[in-house]
């Protein structure tokens, strides 16, 4: 069943494309999936399913990486074209 480590794979390297362009396009989808994932497919013990806008079912180890993958993309990061190095 590869499905729902192909996610994780699929959400990090978006997210490593997104850092590399300027305009970072896809910034506002990856936010967009988390905060759904957040929302509506975790349970009490933080555990995530495999369908991120739920039902919560089929919890595994991929699909916590998954899930780990998708939150990790969707962070702010700090543009290194527009800070200065101290």
């Amino acid at each position: 069943m590869n499905g729902p480590s192909f996610k994780g794979i699929y959400v990090r390297n978006l997210g490593e494309l997104d850092r590399g362009l300027d305009d970072h396009p896809y910034n506002d989808y990856l936010v967009e999936q988390a905060s759904i994932a957040y929302d509506h497919d975790r349970t009490a013990d933080n555990e995530y399913g495999l369908h991120w806008a739920g039902p919560i079912r089929g919890i595994s180890g991929a699909t916590q990486q998954s899930a780990v993958d998708l939150l990790v993309a969707a962070q702010p990061f700090e543009d290194s074209k527009t800070s200065s190095s101290p």
